[in-house]
Order: C-alpha cells, then structure tokens, then sequence
C-alpha cells in the first residue's frame, strides 16, 4: 500500500495541473537582439563566377569526378576508363588529365602531394620530381587495418582520413 501512495499522489497533481484556471505560459515578447543587431546593415555582396571549364577524362573514361583544387589551381580526382577508377590530376590551366595509377584522389597539397585511396588501402602519391609519382600505402602503418581511405592532406603533407580494423569474430 505505501508504494501506491507516492503514484496516486503524482497522478492528482498532473490532473490538478492540467485543470487550472490560470492562463497558459506564453514565450515573451520579440525584441531587438544587440548582440546580433548590424547597424548600418551590410552592403550587399557582389560576386562575379568565371565561365566553368569542363575538364576532359583520360581516353574511354566512363565517369570523371574532380575533387580537390590546390592554391595553384591544380586539380586532383578520378577517371575511369574502362570501369577501373584512376588517380588523375588537371594541371592547373589545362583541361587534359595526367594519370597518376590506378586509384582515386581525394585531395591535393600545394606541393602536388595527392591523398585519397589505392584499392581498399589509403594511398599518398608523391611527385618524384621526374614527372612521376610515388606511391605509399599509408595504412601499413596503423594496427590490424581491413579498410582505409586518405580524405585530406594539408601543406606539410599530414594526412587524414579513415581506417577500419579487422574484426575479431
């Protein structure tokens, strides 16, 4: 009996409160925010948008996807010629691709350093400075990996992105 009590007298208050007369609780007035208030208002911007420019894929590419653009204006991507995905780069002011292997870049450093993936492993492409590149398979280095990818590189070619471990089961 005692462990009724406490329910019942709960069940009283809501419907005692759900009865009353006093009028509902209402949000106060708008007022002006200083905090976000700009005065005078902001002038509106102008922005001005260069005609785009359609890069071209590597020969018999059947998609082609630039991801990544550096200070240069180099872009880096993919082409898949033939249904297998390659790591490509748009040199800037050029349309015309340069295959980097077989891959897909994600992203691109000042120093032409492209991150992204090679197969199912996190790959880094160096330029070698011979007109080719290296390539290091980055997750060699972390514990028991079954999956990872490279999403960006920043100027001192520190990479990051995602790994996922081999289960257990």
């Amino acid at each position: 009996m005692l462990r009724a009590t406490p329910f019942l007298a709960l069940g009283t208050l809501a419907i005692v409160a759900g009865c009353s007369d006093q009028p509902a609780l209402t949000a106060p007035p708008a007022r002006p925010n200083p905090i976000v208030t700009i005065d005078p208002p902001p002038a509106p911007i102008s922005v001005s948008v260069d005609d785009p420019v359609p890069l071209k894929g590597l020969p018999g590419s059947t998609y082609n996807v630039a991801s990544s653009i550096n200070d240069r204006g180099d872009v880096a991507g993919v082409s898949s010629p033939g249904g297998v995905e390659h790591a490509v780069l748009w040199p800037a002011g050029s349309t015309a691709p340069i295959d980097i292997g077989m891959g897909r870049a994600s992203d691109i450093n000042n120093a032409g350093q492209l991150a992204g993936e090679f197969g199912i492993h996190a790959a880094l492409w160096t330029p070698n400075g011979a007109g080719a590149f290296t390539l290091t398979l980055l997750d060699a280095q972390l514990p028991s990996p079954n999956y990872s990818q490279a999403q960006a590189i920043n100027a001192a070619g520190q990479v990051v992105g995602s790994y996922q471990v081999q289960s257990k089961w």
